[in-house]
């Protein structure tokens, strides 16, 4: 059955499994290694801590991301290897694999950036957490832009309004658009998050996205409204 499945799914298997034993390893080292005291878990979005807790807490929250994480890998293929892919299209397998990133590759950032900081790593507002975070989120809408624009109709992800349920033409249009822009924000974000003045250079991306967002659920309305063979 290994064979049979696409070669992104099974790289996929590959790095979940990675993923959950550097995190199960990055849990143990908080837990046994981490710093005495409390340990920043919260930034005001200058860039300073403003919320603490002890190690031990610290490795509960990292482990409860992990078991996320895991719980994604899983579940995600179990159905990549059950009955009902032998009806998955190019576009049903890319919608599998976008889930699939979300659930493990954010709560891998997430696992490692707090093991950072319980470690010993100490982020200033000037350069530190806040770029950090930039970063991150930038790299998490990079790889959902470079899957979503493939996505076929599903329950989970996609721009998912009523009209792109109503309409495989606006389905595919609003996606695709939205893919684009988003995978366009998260490579120069990216690429500016060392240099961004900050907060600055959060605040653009997250009000990029949101202008996007929008103008891909106005687009799923306008191509739902001339499609012909749209659903009322």
């Amino acid at each position: 059955m290994l064979s049979q499945l696409p070669r992104n799914i099974r790289f996929l298997e590959i790095a979940s499994l990675a993923g959950s034993l550097l995190m199960a390893s990055a849990v143990a080292l908080v837990w046994f290694f981490g710093a005495e005291g409390p340990v920043p878990i919260h930034f005001n979005a200058r860039g300073e801590a403003d919320g603490w807790a002890p190690r031990e807490q610290v490795a509960l929250i990292m482990a409860a991301a992990a078991a996320v994480a895991v719980f994604t890998f899983l579940t995600l293929s179990r159905i990549a290897r059950g009955p009902r892919v032998r009806n998955f299209s190019p576009a049903n397998w890319s919608s599998l694999a976008m889930g699939w990133v979300i659930g493990i590759v954010f709560p891998v950032l997430v696992v490692g950036l707090m093991a950072g900081v319980a470690l010993g790593w100490t982020p200033t507002a000037d350069d530190g957490m806040p770029r950090g975070i930039m970063a991150v989120v930038s790299l998490v809408f990079a790889v959902v832009g470079g899957l979503i624009g493939k996505t076929s109709p599903n329950p989970v992800v996609g721009v998912r309004t009523y009209w792109s349920k109503r309409s495989r033409l606006a389905w595919d249009k609003s996606n695709r658009l939205a893919g684009r822009a988003y995978f366009i924000i998260g490579l120069v974000g990216l690429v500016a998050a060392p240099f961004m003045p900050m907060p600055a250079g959060m605040l653009i991306v997250v009000a990029a996205v949101l202008v996007t967002s929008a103008w891909a659920i106005y687009e799923s309305f306008r191509v739902w409204r001339t499609d012909p063979d749209r659903l009322p």
